[in-house]
């Protein structure tokens, strides 16, 4: 290979020659040639791109001027054009020719012609320094193999983004900026694909191209899909990018998400032209897999669009629902499991759904029974009614819940399926449910009840809100504190359940189900008109408390727990304290106003006092009233009292 170098380098020499250039530029030229080729020989190493810019960055760049490391780095692009087409332009040689008299006269035509198309725009000197930098891409593209301004393709252009610059960040950044805008105007006005000056950022760029793609095996699969699975072309989809970005718009959403929504299409768009492939969802995604280790932590978010683009190609709609179209991580999981497993894991949460189990009860008891899937798939049995108790006991042995109570959940879930299993799978009753026992009593905790001056300290901050949230903080606290709702109930609350007229709040408790009116106390209706007249989004979702940025949804109980940090920060690392105490402390207040056990338990929504009967402890007066004779115990009190 050596000798093969040493060949190129004594034929370029020769056309040196031949073609007129100095004796001096000739022998500067040869002595640079040679010292590369002696460090290919000494190294071992063949002639490369990689190993020139080796070469000059490891024994040129630190050995030489800055001057004399850009020359000798302009000598061996000459040698690399040279190697590459046979032939070297004349108007290249010089160093110091304008990069606009090096380029072939067809493609400084086009220059020509764009640069006129400029004059409106420029000044005299922007205009100057854009023939400089248009002329210096322009001649990297030639570099490239360009020989006319029709032969421009993506591999080109990628090579030429990849390539060695020689120019600080900078420069090259205007470079590309120059590069795009003409690549713009051959698209407007020769019709030159749109994709070339998209893929010209460094933002793009970055996730469109795939290194060796066109040669992978995954090539073959995605062209299969692009013939048998396409909904549209390129073409096709590039106006639809526009219109999906205005349903967001529509949705309030801020202009930071639209950009990204945006980007991400425009990124998906330009590979799957540079790639020659139709959109499709298959596609898309597999798409994603080749680049999410560049995507980060923003791999969620750039598939929800995918998902939701995706819906809209098909049927110009779009859900805006958080759980809209992302394959989840459950669903791949049912896909591998026997059809036994799914159908008895899928009967068994719907019937948790329609038992009122919140959606994360569902979703924590699917998890668990997964557990149990795993378990009984990798000891190969066939169908449930192969379980038998030993294989449970093993199965549970195994488990690695940290905490006891962890562990007695777990079984819980456990007991239940297998109960499920069996009454509405088998058909018999093995009473499998009954071999692994949970073992633990109910966890019990001390209640806490703010005190007054905590109270006081609540209504100071409702006085003192200002802000959209601050507004929608005091309200869900007013809501609270005055009315001793649930947070579940507080963000479930909806316009409609509020009767202002009657000064009362009637609801379906979303704990219970069980419904519940109330009157309207004076500081939580000030709160809440605050909040519905000045600071409350304009949307068309009809819950009272919703997000302030869109999608405007309803919120979660963590908003409230939120609110309560928010007004009492140094409660919020205590255990058993949280937004829920302002429940207790209402329910406390009613008692110690002489109100009785039916008061507390008609404004709770309590069935039975087993819950409220807890509040009595609080109520320290009246407590007090009622003390115990020691006498009864055989405890004698002299010299004073207790």
């Amino acid at each position: 290979m050596i000798k093969h170098y040493n060949d190129y380098v004594q034929d370029m020499v020769s056309l040196m020659a031949e073609r007129g250039l100095g004796e001096y530029g000739r022998t500067s030229r040869k002595r640079w040639y040679e010292a590369f080729g002696c460090y290919l020989s000494e190294a071992g190493l063949v002639y490369s791109d990689e190993n020139v810019s080796k070469w000059l960055d490891e024994v040129v760049k630190p050995a030489n001027t800055r001057q004399q490391y850009h020359v000798t780095a302009r000598y061996m692009e000459q040698l690399r054009e040279f190697i590459r087409t046979g032939e070297i332009q004349i108007g290249n040689l010089p160093l110091v020719k304008p990069d606009h008299d090096k380029l072939p006269p067809e493609i400084r035509g086009t220059l020509d012609e764009y640069l006129v198309s400029r004059e409106p725009d420029y000044s005299p000197e922007s205009m100057r320094l854009a023939k400089l930098h248009t002329a210096n891409f322009l001649l990297r593209l030639c570099a490239e193999g360009m020989t006319r301004i029709e032969m421009l393709s993506y591999e080109m252009l990628a090579a030429v983004f990849r390539g060695r610059w020689n120019v600080t960040p900078g420069q090259r950044s205007v470079i590309l900026s120059h590069g795009r805008q003409l690549l713009g105007f051959l698209h407007e006005k020769h019709g030159f694909r749109r994709g070339f000056f998209m893929l010209l950022e460094d933002s793009v760029f970055q996730y469109a191209y795939v290194p060796g793609l066109s040669d992978d095996a995954i090539m073959t699969e995605l062209l299969r899909l692009s013939r048998e699975r396409s909904v549209c072309t390129t073409e096709e989809m590039y106006p639809l990018i526009a219109r999906f970005a205005d349903r967001y718009s529509d949705k309030g959403y801020s202009y930071t998400i639209i950009k990204r929504v945006t980007h991400t299409l425009r990124c998906l768009y330009v590979f799957l032209d540079m790639y020659g492939l139709d959109y499709c969802p298959e596609i898309s995604w597999e798409w994603y897999t080749l680049i999410e280790d560049r995507i980060g932590r923003n791999l969620r978010a750039w598939k929800r669009v995918q998902a939701l683009f995706d819906s809209f190609a098909a049927d110009r709609e779009i859900c805006f629902d958080k759980s809209c179209g992302i394959p989840s991580a459950q669903a791949k999981r049912m896909g591998h499991y026997p059809a036994w497993c799914t159908d008895a894991v899928g009967g068994y949460v719907d019937w948790l759904t329609r038992s009122f189990h919140r959606e994360s009860t569902v979703r924590n008891y699917r998890y668990s029974v997964f557990s149990l899937c795993d378990y009984l798939l990798a000891s190969g049995i066939n169908g449930f009614g192969d379980i038998t108790p030993q294989m449970l006991r093993e199965y549970i042995a195994q488990d690695h819940h940290a905490t006891l109570k962890g562990r007695s959940t777990r079984i819980t879930i456990v007991n239940q399926f297998l109960w499920y299993v069996e009454a509405n799978i088998l058909g018999e009753e093995k009473k499998l449910y009954t071999v692994l026992t949970a073992g633990t009593a109910k966890s019990v905790t001390v209640p806490v009840v703010l005190t007054d001056d905590e109270v006081k300290r609540v209504y100071t901050y409702r006085a003192g809100c200002r802000t959209g949230i601050g507004l929608r903080n005091a309200a869900m606290l007013m809501l609270g504190l005055r009315l001793g709702l649930r947070a579940s109930d507080v963000v479930s609350l909806r316009l409609e359940d509020i009767d202002w007229k009657q000064r009362r709040i009637s609801s379906i408790q979303e704990k219970t189900k069980h419904p519940l009116v109330l009157p309207l106390s004076i500081d939580a209706g000030n709160s809440l008109y605050a909040y519905l007249s000045s600071s409350r989004p304009k949307a068309e979702n009809n819950h009272v408390f919703i997000r302030h940025k869109a999608p405007f949804g309803r919120l979660t109980i963590r908003s409230c727990e939120n609110a309560f940090k928010a007004a009492l920060p140094e409660m919020a690392d205590r255990p058993g304290v949280g937004f829920h105490t302002l429940r207790r402390t209402f329910a406390t207040g009613i008692l110690r106003n002489n109100a009785g056990m039916d008061a507390v338990m008609d404004a709770l929504g309590h069935h039975d006092n087993t819950t409220a009967v807890k509040y009595l402890s609080f109520d320290d007066e009246r407590m007090m009233e009622c003390p115990l004779s020691l006498s009864g115990c055989s405890i004698a009190v002299e010299g004073g009292a207790l």
